[in-house]
């Protein structure tokens, strides 16, 4: 990421620590965006009890969405942003 982008999104090895020290795995969901092979981006969707407390119950909220310095511009954010739509629709229809 560049420099500005780095205050909207946690270090990765924070994001990571949290991740592997999580008492609820299964409510919080990594995922990498890849593009032929390459890990171009990175995001995590939260539910349930792993909801930040600002967020309505019953909803799913991204985290640490972020796309690589030299892949930014090629729309793989908009394109990540439509499958996560189309994940949660598929995998929680619940979900608001």
């Amino acid at each position: 990421l560049e420099p500005e982008q780095e205050q909207f999104v946690d270090p990765l090895d924070f994001v990571f620590s949290e991740l592997q020290g999580n008492a609820r795995p299964d409510l919080e969901h990594p995922f990498s965006v890849v593009v032929r092979h390459q890990i171009v981006g990175f995001f995590v969707l939260r539910e349930k009890a792993a909801l930040p407390e600002w967020a309505p119950p019953g909803v799913i909220t991204l985290h640490s969405f972020r796309v690589g310095r030299g892949y930014q511009g090629h729309g793989y954010g908009k394109a990540t942003i439509g499958l996560v739509s189309r994940w949660i629709s598929t995998n929680r229809p619940s979900v608001r």
